[in-house]
């Protein structure tokens, strides 16, 4: 009688200790699969930033396209104007009446001044956009190679996802049936 409820006593205790291992292997497999859905959902965030990098640095370019292009149309103008004036000045420059000459030249330095602050003005422009211009083409080539390997950590982690549920799966098949 005392060797049957020790082994009946036995018994309960690997019963119950096997359910327990049971109930910390289904908790194990839980938080496995709670933290590869979440490294899933980090690596879509990931590539959501990357695909708006990419976009941001496609409108950037074309901005910056359309900027080049006017100060490049400004420039020319700019030259375009001064040359026509310089030359209605330079002939003044050329008549007979001594002040008229001395007043001439004058005008025509300030004239050249004022052209040549223009002219800065105009290119520091220029060369604003098209750094803008190489700043969004690194954009867009960072973006896409962000892309391309966070698409490959996502199917990675779509597949540690279904192993993490089929474990977890089955281990709460095998508690039920016992």
């Amino acid at each position: 009688m005392k060797r049957l409820f020790v082994t009946l006593a036995v018994l309960a205790i690997t019963v119950a200790t096997i359910a327990a291992q049971e109930v910390d292997k289904v908790t194990r497999y839980q938080q496995k699969y709670d933290e590869a859905v979440a490294k899933v959902k980090m690596v879509e965030d990931a590539i959501a930033e990357s695909q708006s990098m990419i976009s941001e640095g496609n409108n950037l370019k074309k901005s910056s396209k359309s900027e080049k292009k006017a100060f490049a149309k400004q420039q020319k103008s700019l030259t375009k104007s001064y040359n026509k004036s310089k030359k209605k000045v330079e002939k003044k420059t050329k008549s007979k009446d001594r002040d008229e000459r001395a007043e001439a030249k004058v005008e025509l330095k300030q004239l050249t001044a004022d052209y040549k602050v223009e002219l800065k003005a105009v290119k520091t422009s220029l060369k604003a956009s098209e750094k803008s211009y190489k700043n969004a083409v690194k954009m867009i080539t960072k973006g896409k190679a962000n892309l391309k390997k966070n698409k490959q950590k996502l199917k990675d982690a779509e597949y540690k996802v279904k192993v993490a549920q089929y474990r977890l799966e089955d281990a709460m098949d095998a508690m039920d049936e016992e």
